[in-house]
């Protein structure tokens, strides 16, 4: 019933099967049009545009920047909650409008200590959730210096933006009324 194989007939079948792929290199010469280079001219217009508009951005104050950022954020209110937490949480440090750089050191190792319990979290949830929604380009840092803290440092928003936020309303919007989830387990505008 079974037939019986001999040795040579086995080695004969694992060299089949077993044998080393043979590779083989296939040279493609690829002819480009005058349309193709057109194209490649087009993407390479477009990266300069972008590095150029990246530049403008870069030099813009950063008062200018915080206008335009709460006219972007103006009708969403969660975002306009995130802030207005952001700040109310500087400020139960002692960083807000009026502070000179001295004071702001002082304060260095109490932010030091918020800043990674919470205000980290809090700056990259802003601008995370301003990234999706469009009204942000690029990455922003919060950084580990009371002094410098970045784009979102109370000194940069007009003194009347500020207060607004500070009140627990900006416009519109009732921040005392928004339900805080997450990081954000107690809304600071309730009295």
């Amino acid at each position: 019933m079974f037939k019986r194989l001999n040795n040579s007939c086995i080695r004969a079948a694992n060299r089949a099967i077993f044998r080393k792929p043979q590779s083989v290199l296939i040279f493609q010469s690829k002819r480009y049009s005058l349309k193709s280079n057109n194209r490649i001219t087009t993407w390479l217009n477009y990266v300069h545009e972008v590095d150029q508009r990246q530049k403008e951005l870069e030099q813009t104050p950063e008062s200018q920047k915080i206008i335009s950022l709460m006219d972007s954020i103006e009708d969403k209110p969660e975002l306009v909650y995130i802030l207005a937490a952001f700040l109310h949480d500087l400020k139960s440090i002692g960083i807000d409008q009026n502070n000179d750089p001295e004071v702001r050191a002082k304060l260095k190792w109490k932010f030091r200590a918020h800043y990674l319990l919470k205000l980290l979290k809090m700056h990259n949830v802003f601008w995370e959730q301003c990234r999706f929604l469009e009204t942000s380009q690029h990455r922003h840092i919060l950084n580990f210096d009371p002094v410098d803290i970045g784009l979102l440092d109370p000194s940069n928003f007009p003194k009347d933006v500020y207060d607004e936020l500070q009140s627990g309303k900006y416009k519109n919007i009732n921040l005392k009324d928004i339900e805080p989830v997450g990081i954000f387990t107690k809304n600071p505008f309730r009295g």
